[in-house]
């Protein structure tokens, strides 16, 4: 994938609107670092085109944290990309959006390491980073596969700011609309 040369700007936004969504996050910072089982998706949404953030536990989506340690988890981290490279994030109602641009960063949460001294094989995360591009315009309602590819992410966190608005949505287990209050 290649990567986002805007994505720190939209990263700063959605990181600025989302503040007034989520006052106390900078308070239990630690909890939504690295919780197993929580994910946290964030969308900015300009017109037919979205710029997403997924920040995940490793476990969430691999299974396990540390690094691959035989033939059968490299695979699995393997196709695990693969499909994060290629699959969007979220689709328009006329599920027409494609990946075309992107980045992956899988590797130890260091914040966790040093604040609780563990090991540096025991905290991995993913971060991705995707551009989409949608013939239907994003607006009203979007859908993720997130949590039915990965069964392990059993409480995705949403945000999304777009120019009618911001908004978050939680969704669990079995879930996967997203409904846009613009």
């Amino acid at each position: 994938m290649t990567s986002l040369p805007g994505l720190p700007v939209i990263a700063l936004a959605l990181a600025c609107a989302a503040t007034p969504l989520n006052a106390s996050a900078a308070d239990d910072h630690h909890q939504q670092a690295h919780v197993h089982g929580e994910a946290q998706l964030q969308i900015a949404i300009d017109g037919h085109t979205a710029e997403l953030i997924l920040r995940s536990p490793a476990a969430n989506l691999l299974g396990f944290e540390h690094q691959p340690k035989n033939d059968g988890q490299d695979k699995i981290l393997m196709e695990t990309r693969e499909w994060l490279t290629a699959t969007p994030l979220v689709q328009a109602k006329g599920n027409d959006c494609t990946v075309v641009a992107g980045t992956i960063h899988y590797g130890r949460d260091r914040s966790e390491d040093d604040d609780h001294g563990h090991d540096s094989d025991n905290h991995s995360d993913f971060e991705v980073t995707q551009r989409l591009e949608c013939e239907s315009a994003l607006a009203d309602a979007l859908t993720t596969p997130l949590m039915e590819h990965f069964p392990g992410i059993e409480d995705l966190s949403v945000e999304w700011v777009s120019t009618s608005g911001q908004g978050r949505a939680e969704l669990h287990a079995g879930e996967k609309g997203i409904e846009l209050a613009l």
